[in-house]
């Protein structure tokens, strides 16, 4: 994808390492532009291209792009775009029952499918599960992403993530 192709939108959200821009392409289509705004954040960057980049599956979120940047252009990722997070529904109360028991499917499948392919998320929660208009998951950011290690078991997520939404196990170092 060529910048010049797209429209900038308003921010989505932002973090402490990057930016998410609505993006339009010139035929009306949306896309999600993650920029990288903190530098010292750049090897979890190009972890999280890697790995997205290797992670295939209708219940992760999908990269068609990605830039290291250079003198006038930062880091971007080019995502599929989602309006809503799993977090945003469960706060506008906007989930059935029946949705709930589908999106508990669906992480319990994008997750699996993550593991299999030797990875580990480390950041889950529902502000990183996006959902489709039809209420279908998409897992993102894999910024604390990392390839499994089974000789590491607990401490490769020891530490990492968001407190609240960590395992007790994780918190108590077991």
């Amino acid at each position: 994808f060529e910048l010049a192709q797209f429209e900038i939108g308003k921010t989505i959200s932002s973090g402490a390492s990057s930016i998410v821009k609505r993006i339009i392409r010139k035929e009306r289509k949306q896309y999600a532009m993650k920029e990288i705004s903190n530098e010292r954040k750049m090897r979890e960057y190009v972890a999280e291209t890697q790995i997205l980049s290797e992670l295939r599956h209708p219940c992760i979120i999908r990269i068609f792009d990605y830039n290291l940047g250079n003198e006038t252009q930062a880091p971007y990722i080019i995502e599929a775009f989602e309006k809503m997070s799993l977090d945003d529904a469960i706060k506008k109360k906007e989930v059935s029952r029946d949705e709930i028991n589908l999106i508990s499917v669906e992480i319990v499948l994008g997750m699996r499918f993550i593991h299999k392919k030797g990875f580990l998320h480390r950041d889950l929660k529902p502000l990183n599960i996006l959902l489709s208009k039809k209420k279908h998951v998409r897992i993102c950011d894999f910024g604390l992403s990392k390839p499994d290690d089974p000789d590491q078991s607990i401490s490769q997520t020891s530490g990492v993530g968001t407190m609240h939404f960590m395992a007790p196990e994780i918190l108590e170092g077991k």
